[in-house]
């Protein structure tokens, strides 16, 4: 009876203590303190947004370079911008001082809310599995599903896939095909890389994203992972790649993509679009060695 009555007390004064945050007064608006409120959220609490949205914090599950996530319930989590302000890619204030002199672009952290929710409907919308999305407002939140994860790409490849016995491996990289056959219709997907997709007890998933997607269009076009000799050469040049596969797997990863991309109907490839992709690419690496070169002068650009 004693026992009961702790526990009963100690389930209250968990809501007793907890504190309701707005977090937006107004679209895309972030309240003074944004960041003292993220950084100490806790069980119970409730977070408020400026469409009335309000949504009780269980758990925190992880934050990235701009997003944190937290569990709602439900088998749900929310995206939130991790704090105010821009985001700093170079990672430190001198740095990020002296580049803002030079004009290098700086985003803020709400912008990468709003890529995020349409980079999922773009990629959703192709057919691509990725981490289910709900309720969301751009700049401000995204309802996601919570997705219990077991290793990532990078893990499997690096260390697992070796633990494995053959019946485990063959199940998990056959469904690693049918995850690159979903994402066969894109040559690129934003911030794409070895750890952002994420093997789940529903087979692989696509968890982070951006909205910088390009569609394939033809059926050699390059994939989002580094297949080829022609990926390669493209990478040589500049062009954005994600994570190479291993030998095993690079030519049932190419037949996948290229079959899928036949079946819907994407044309075949032509010297004109290998041309024309090469000079793409060569064109964004003189560009990038261009502003590398003005960064190292210190001088502004143009």
């Amino acid at each position: 009876m004693r026992r009961s009555i702790v526990l009963t007390a100690l389930f209250f004064s968990a809501f007793l203590y907890a504190e309701r945050y707005v977090l937006f007064t107004a679209p895309g608006q972030q309240v003074e303190g944004y960041d003292e409120i993220i950084a100490k959220l806790t069980a119970n609490d409730v977070v408020i947004f400026s469409n009335g949205a309000e949504y009780p914090i269980k758990k925190k599950l992880g934050e990235g370079g701009t997003t944190a996530i937290f569990r709602i319930g439900g088998g749900k989590a929310i995206r939130l911008p991790l704090k105010s302000g821009d985001f700093n890619r170079l990672m430190s204030k001198e740095s990020e001082l002296d580049a803002r002199e030079r004009g290098v672009p700086f985003y803020p952290y709400t912008n990468y809310i709003t890529s995020f929710i349409e980079g999922h409907k773009t990629l959703s919308a192709g057919g691509v599995r990725v981490v289910g999305m709900h309720e969301h407002l751009n700049e401000e939140f995204v309802v996601v599903d919570e997705v219990v994860p077991l290793f990532t790409l990078h893990s499997y490849l690096e260390v697992r896939r070796d633990l494995f016995g053959d019946a485990k491996r063959n199940e998990i990289d056959a469904a690693l095909i049918e995850w690159i056959k979903s994402a066969a219709l894109f040559s690129e997907v934003g911030d794409f890389h070895d750890e952002q997709l994420w093997y789940t007890d529903d087979g692989w998933k696509l968890l982070d994203f951006t909205r910088q997607v390009r569609r394939s269009t033809s059926q050699r076009d390059k994939s989002v992972f580094v297949v080829s000799f022609r990926d390669r050469f493209l990478r040589f040049w500049g062009s954005h790649l994600g994570p190479e596969l291993p030998a095993d797997l690079t030519e049932r990863a190419t037949v996948a993509t290229r079959e899928t991309r036949r079946q819907k109907g994407l044309p075949g490839w032509s010297l004109f679009h290998f041309c024309g992709q090469s000079m793409a690419a060569l064109s964004r690496a003189l560009k990038n060695d261009r502003r590398l070169i003005r960064e190292m002068k210190r001088e502004p650009a143009p």
